[in-house]
């Protein structure tokens, strides 16, 4: 994710935003219906939790940080899994579908899309061998190589 992708910050950016909204708007809910309606508060207690988690990867997005396109993946899905059952249950309208539904979608989308274009880590390493000429460890991070 730390490729030169024009738009990415914006997305971080505007993914916090609407993280942060729906969180706020997740808590106002369940709040509001503790103790009165079961479906409500579960909802919303559930929609807090993905907002915080979709605010978190929109902030992992506009820092370009490696984990980002995961996150962004993760929470968006979450997010879609709650604002679908909210729609289904007639908890939300047409900005439940539109930010709910149809942002994450757009966001699940573009990070598919801007990985393509990247070239795999896999890919670009080639297969090297230290001095001795044995194959690298996987242990190699803690100092150990396998004697064969």
């Amino acid at each position: 994710m730390r490729g030169k992708s024009p738009g990415q910050r914006a997305f971080g950016l505007l993914t916090v935003l609407v993280g942060g909204l729906m969180a706020y708007a997740s808590a106002e809910e369940a709040i509001y219906y503790f103790g009165y309606q079961l479906g409500n508060t579960v909802v919303g207690t559930l929609g807090v939790l993905a907002g915080v988690l979709f605010l978190s990867a929109g902030t992992a997005l506009f820092l370009r940080l490696h984990s980002a396109r995961f996150l962004c993946v993760l929470s968006a899905t979450a997010v879609i899994v709650v604002h679908v059952a909210g729609v289904w249950l007639r908890y939300m309208g047409i900005p439940g579908i539109l930010l709910g539904i149809l942002y994450p979608a757009l966001l699940i989308w573009t990070t598919r899309r801007t990985n393509r274009r990247a070239p795999v880590a896999s890919e670009s390493k080639s297969k090297s061998s230290n001095t001795n000429g044995d194959p690298q460890s996987p242990l190699k991070f803690v100092g150990l190589r396998l004697q064969a």
